[in-house]
């Protein structure tokens, strides 16, 4: 199905690629230009917009090129279908990935797992082979690179740092009720993160089960001091409409850049037919001074000839030589005559001439 490139979406965050590689767009440019024939990108449609899930490197190219459109394998899917077709594509065609690309998968993939509730920092809940499948990578590449990720998606957990609990108080202001509560969402997290590890870590269980029992009383105090909710009376947009809000920003940036692009061609295939009537103005003009030099070379060879004549250096090889040219040069002059005769036909009959 052949789509408008400026309809195809390319910030869904689908690329699971770590970046782009600069020097592959220019080939692939280079290559549409002289016709190469690539495998179409795959598109998810949601029923509103079209989802780039994978070949990246082939619509950038495709822009670079100038091409309006191209020919793309269009899916039924939602945004998670793009996604996860994506983080594992790349793995079968196209440019090799590097570490830096099967690291961004994995991470890509972990994100789709938190967003089904999965706890990815637990082996038992979710398993290295689980995510080696969703990602196209051996799951020796997720047993290094797991403890970072987690760290990168989750952030890193200070066993040892006890909760800051605010002060009671009369009154608790509306920054005091988000504090609160983001103390007891690092509580929970921390109490799940050290019972995982209290199951693997047999030798430090009696330390770890004293912190989760002093984690548990801190958030047992913590939540009986729960404040009720302070209602801020500001106008509030609701999440979705942000979200479309921003979406609508991205495609008018997405938009502007081709209409900028679009703008520069005009302007630029404008120039070349000016060019163009400027070179032929210029050769017409040359043509004329051509004819003048021609009549001013003839009379000069006539002088020549009767000199050459009068002194007894003329042949009659030469005579012969000078007649022909001068009845090759009769003919384009009875041609030139023919269309004076025309052009003076037509201006009389309401035609036009340009005045110099």
């Amino acid at each position: 199905m052949k789509l408008p490139i400026r309809d195809i979406r390319l910030d869904c965050g689908t690329q699971s690629r770590a970046s782009l590689n600069q020097d592959t767009i220019n080939q692939y440019a280079e290559d549409m230009t002289e016709e190469a024939v690539f495998p179409p990108p795959v598109v998810f449609y949601d029923g509103e917009k079209y989802i780039l899930s994978v070949g990246f490197h082939r619509v950038h190219a495709a822009l670079q090129a100038g091409f309006q459109d191209m020919e793309c394998e269009v899916r039924n899917g939602t945004l998670r279908d793009a996604i996860l077709f994506s983080i594992k594509s790349n793995a079968d065609h196209g440019l090799p990935r590097t570490n830096a690309d099967k690291k961004h998968a994995v991470k890509m993939a972990f994100q789709q797992l938190m967003e089904d509730g999965r706890n990815i920092k637990d082996v038992d809940d979710v398993s290295h082979t689980e995510v080696a499948k969703m990602a196209a990578v051996h799951h020796t590449f997720i047993m290094k690179i797991r403890v970072d990720i987690a760290d990168e998606l989750l952030g890193k957990c200070d066993y040892h740092t006890s909760l800051t609990i605010p002060p009671k108080s009369k009154q608790t202001s509306g920054e005091d009720t988000q504090r609160l509560k983001d103390e007891l969402a690092r509580a929970k997290e921390k109490i799940s993160l050290l019972e995982t590890l209290k199951r693997g870590h047999k030798e430090h269980d009696e330390e770890m089960h004293d912190e989760i029992e002093a984690l548990q009383r801190k958030l047992t105090e913590a939540e009986q001091r729960k404040p009720e909710p302070i209602v801020v009376e500001k106008p509030v947009i609701p999440p979705d409409i942000q979200k479309r809000l921003r979406e609508q920003e991205e495609q008018l940036k997405h938009l502007n850049a081709l209409h900028g692009e679009e703008q520069k061609a005009a302007h630029l295939r404008a120039e070349i037919e000016v060019l163009k009537k400027e070179r032929s103005k210029a050769k017409v003009e040359a043509s004329f001074d051509g004819v003048i030099t021609l009549i001013m070379t003839h009379k000069t060879l006539a002088k020549n000839l009767v000199e050459l004549a009068k002194n007894g250096d003329l042949t009659i090889h030469q005579i012969d030589e000078a007649e022909n040219m001068m009845d090759s040069v009769m003919c384009a002059a009875n041609d030139v005559k023919n269309a004076i005769r025309d052009i003076r036909g037509n201006f009389k009959k309401g035609g036009a001439l340009r005045v110099l």
